[in-house]
């Protein structure tokens, strides 16, 4: 749902009549961002703009269908007056934002040419554990990162009751809005939508395990390399290029 409403947001008004119909409706000089899938340090500037226009939006799609503003009568204004009537809209933003800003610093860390093994592991295993406890009970959760990895996320004797999942201080504070007597959205409704949220919590952890580096011995032990852990940990260290050394013999 997320997905589709960014992409329309950004195709209704990129190089249309719509954009300039938007810019002297709402008099804002703002436009919704671009959006790719599969680049994720392109996605949390794209739902933020999304989420800061929103208003802007909402204002133009009333004045289309108040026949004040021209129709753009494009599939992608279709999909955003769809998404008008969501609701949960603004919360799935902040869901989406807070999950977006949880690999952020990582994804922007690493896409680097400077040398950064050393570092891997401490770092993946620090976002994949914080991952985990937005919806896996913390007495499940194993100490060691070779147990982690192989933890099995989808049984869900090992996840938190719908009501426990973190789903984000901003998608929270949303659906305490939306609930109660007066609320647009029923206790089922905003259940379900806690639940909506752990199984994509689930399915984004379960991608980043399948083929985590936590899994090789060597990307532990290239630990070694780290200048903070030759000093606190010399002796750790001297064992640990002692194991890479024998591993790349073995694999010569």
């Amino acid at each position: 749902m997320v997905e589709k409403v960014l992409k329309a947001l950004h195709f209704l008004f990129h190089c249309a009549p719509a954009r300039r119909d938007f810019a002297s409706a709402t008099a804002t000089s703002k436009f919704p961002l671009p959006f790719c899938g599969h680049r994720w340090l392109e996605n949390l500037p794209a739902v933020e703009r999304a989420f800061e226009v929103w208003p802007a939006i909402v204002k133009y799609v009333d004045l289309v269908k108040s026949k004040k503003v021209k129709n753009p009568g494009t599939s992608s204004f279709d999909s955003i007056c769809e998404a008008q009537m969501d609701p949960l809209l603004l919360a799935k933003f902040h869901f989406f934002m807070s999950v977006s800003r949880a690999f952020q610093p990582f994804l922007a860390k690493y896409q680097t040419d400077v040398p950064m093994m050393p570092f891997l592991w401490e770092d993946l295993e620090n976002l994949i554990r914080n991952l985990l406890k937005r919806f896996i009970k913390r007495d499940a959760l194993p100490l060691t990162p070779y147990k982690l990895v192989r933890l099995d996320i989808t049984d869900q004797k090992l996840w938190l009751s719908p009501k426990e999942v973190d789903i984000g201080m901003g998608a929270t504070a949303v659906i305490k809005e939306l609930s109660g007597a007066k609320g647009r959205v029923s206790d089922h409704g905003l259940l379900q939508f806690r639940k909506d949220c752990q199984i994509v919590l689930s399915n984004i952890c379960k991608k980043a395990l399948d083929k985590c580096p936590l899994k090789y011995s060597i990307v532990h032990n290239m630990m070694c390399l780290d200048p903070k852990k030759m000093h606190s940990k010399p002796d750790d260290c001297l064992q640990k290029i002692k194991a890479l050394i024998q591993k790349f013999v073995q694999d010569k």
